[in-house]
């Protein structure tokens, strides 16, 4: 049949959306297969999402303070994605949290933390404490791109108990070292060679230049999809949400010194000309941090932000108002497809599908309407790695980790996003009057990592099913009308989704109720 003949395969997306009376949500929509005739396993889910920046998996952790701080963070990098470390704490914490997520990976750490010989034990616990760092070099004046004089490490410290000697009668001073330039090939023979966990490099003149470490490597080697900058530090996000007058800016100025990678602009809780003033700002003084912003629902309000200077759009698609109704924003699918279709064809920047991506499913038709990636609101909440305490219930790990919507929402913050327990740790100005709730939920859904895994490899088998082989092509074939789809009648979404929901909370889940079954849903 003629691929053009209206419905011979389905319909193109322009025809599905441009004039449409209603929006569609993803569960609206079902994408046509095409012809496949290679592995899942060949799918490349490389995707930009930012200006300069590119993934090797399409998953961003949600700038939630029950979904990722540094743990999730650094879990997201390693597979791939990244994470963005919430703004419901304090400034320094989110630093320390980005500094940790950049320092846990790298090839040549350029920066190490170094230490004097005038430096005490007690300076190491505390740095230790901090940190999370055991191991220093000792330089002359305790700055890196200094003289190399030695190394302290927990096993020389530990068994001391005057903490106040100093680093200098315990560092060790025989040190195995590489001279610059080399390369990390170079490297991890001699680290291999001489069996030593740390190598620092230094030049003719025996000033520090970096060092390498045996447990990067490592990494490299098991997480060859990590998410790295060129200095192989992993790359991180941190957010900023807009609303507290001057201790935006100086969130926004420490997390760029401490080498956010990308800094995501929640203006949510923000109104007029001051968020656009702001991207701005921070375009014209940290150009090269990249700066996502949103969330937006229509093409208009993406339009002011990449005006001002945003390198990527997040796309949100309703607002919180009291009594939860969505009654202020746009249906999802929609959203998705139009915002990304803007920002693409008029700026050539990406635009990141946020909120209610509840499944694979719901990702991979986000990715299929254009969306350069997939940040889930709640999908990765109470994992390992989020926030949240670890707890055995009858010989089952279980973790209490607090919802994130509030009960109740005042006039004031209409667009409210943080969560119970940092309402009453770190409240901002413009959250003063929200009432909320306090309540846990257990649940725990295993390691990230595995998790993530999971939901790519339903991602690439979904492209694999409609006949592309990278999300690129999948783009590609949106725009030329050659992905096709079918709108579902509103009683199959419906009757649909009350089966799953049925299925979700049955006592005895291997028995399919009646109403799910095929005679119970058309009966």
């Amino acid at each position: 049949m003629d691929a053009d003949a209206p419905g011979s395969n389905g319909w193109p997306a322009v025809k599905i959306f441009d004039g449409a009376a209603t929006g569609y949500s993803y569960d609206d929509l079902i994408f046509m297969p095409g012809h496949v005739s290679f592995e899942a396993e060949s799918v490349d889910c490389r995707c930009q999402i930012t200006r300069n920046i590119w993934l090797h998996t399409p998953v961003i952790g949600s700038p939630i303070d029950t979904v990722t701080e540094s743990d999730a963070a650094i879990a997201l990098a390693l597979e791939g994605g990244i994470g963005f470390i919430h703004g419901w704490q304090g400034i320094q914490e989110q630093v320390d949290m980005v500094t940790r997520v950049r320092r846990h990976a790298s090839t040549f750490i350029f920066q190490p933390v170094t230490l004097s010989p005038d430096h005490t034990l007690a300076n190491l616990d505390e740095l230790h404490a901090h940190t999370g760092i055991s191991c220093v070099l000792i330089t002359e004046n305790g700055n890196a791109e200094e003289e190399l004089k030695g190394i302290v490490s927990s096993r020389d410290a530990d068994h001391i108990e005057d903490r106040e000697t100093l680093l200098a009668e315990v560092m060790v001073t025989d040190l195995v070292v590489g001279h610059d330039p080399i390369t990390i090939d170079e490297a991890w023979e001699l680290l291999k060679k001489k069996k030593v966990g740390k190598l620092p490099i230094v030049n003719q003149e025996h000033k520090l230049v970096s060092m390498v470490t045996r447990s990067d490597i490592k990494k490299l080697e098991r997480y060859p999809c990590m998410s790295r900058d060129q200095n192989g530090n992993l790359l991180v996000g941190a957010a900023i949400s807009l609303g507290q007058g001057a201790a935006d800016w100086e969130r926004a100025t420490k997390l760029a010194e401490a080498g956010a990678h990308i800094l995501y602009v929640d203006i949510g809780a923000c109104s007029g000309g001051e968020m656009y003033d702001f991207i701005r700002a921070l375009k014209v003084h940290y150009p090269k941090a990249q700066v996502m912003a949103g969330p937006v629902s229509s093409c208009r309000a993406a339009k002011r932000l990449m005006d001002a200077g945003a390198d990527a759009i997040q796309v949100g698609t309703c607002m919180q108002v009291p009594g939860r109704l969505e009654t202020v924003g746009r249906s999802d699918a929609t959203a998705v497809f139009e915002i990304a279709r803007y920002a693409r064809l008029n700026y050539g920047l990406p635009a990141v599908a946020a909120g209610k991506l509840e499944n694979v499913g719901h990702m991979l038709k986000a990715l299929c309407l254009g969306a350069s990636a997939v940040m889930p609101s709640q999908l990765f909440a109470g994992s390992f790695e989020a926030p949240g305490g670890h707890f055995v219930n009858r010989g089952v790990a279980a973790k209490m980790h607090r919802p994130h919507e509030p009960s109740a929402v005042s006039a004031s913050t209409e667009h409210f996003r943080g969560s119970v327990g940092n309402v009453h740790r770190h409240r901002p100005a413009a959250a003063e009057a929200v009432e909320v709730s306090v309540g846990l939920q257990a649940g725990c859904k295993g390691q990230l990592s595995i998790l993530i895994s999971y939901l790519v490899e339903g991602v690439k088998q979904g492209i694999q099913a409609m006949g592309f082989r990278s999300i690129a092509e999948l783009h590609a074939a949106l725009e030329n009308g050659s992905l096709c789809m079918e709108c579902r009648a509103p009683y199959a979404c419906q009757a649909a989704t009350a089966a799953v929901h049925q299925l979700k909370h049955a006592r005895h889940p291997e028995l399919t109720p009646l109403s799910a079954s095929e005679s119970g849903m058309h009966g």
